[in-house]
């Protein structure tokens, strides 16, 4: 998971781009917002892949302890934090901006998504009993 978040961060982030294309990273992040006729393209070809791969690391990090719905909101919420680096420069400027997502930063940054994603996920296998039957009790 962390190899996964660290290349998330340099694709959106880096100098050298998504695939050594400066910009194309932010490009398809920016598709998550005003889709194009390319986004049916960038989801299938980028998106869903990459998806794939990050709910199967969450589901060996978590066997059998989560549902597949949890793992997939996991997935999102991992995919939003490093999104939104590549959006909130203006906010994290003005709010805290040793938390910039500089060249200098992005290993920072991408430890801390991952450190603070491994404590969710974790926290959500100590928790999460495999199922749960909640009965209403009438008077």
């Amino acid at each position: 998971m962390r190899t996964f978040i660290h290349t998330m961060f340099h694709r959106f982030l880096s100098n050298e781009g998504w695939g050594g294309i400066s910009g194309r990273g932010k490009l398809i992040a920016r598709e998550f917002f005003e889709p194009t006729p390319a986004f049916e393209t960038i989801v299938k070809t980028y998106i869903t892949p990459h998806k794939e791969v990050l709910v199967s690391i969450i589901s060996e990090l978590s066997p059998g302890k989560t549902s597949m719905d949890k793992q997939l909101a996991c997935a999102i919420s991992i995919i939003g934090q490093c999104v939104y680096y590549a959006f909130a420069s203006p906010i994290i400027q003005r709010i805290a901006p040793d938390f910039m997502p500089t060249q200098q930063n992005l290993e920072r940054l991408a430890d801390h998504v991952f450190l603070f994603s491994l404590g969710g996920i974790q926290q959500l296998n100590n928790t999460c009993p495999k199922t749960t039957v909640i009965q209403e009790k009438h008077p």
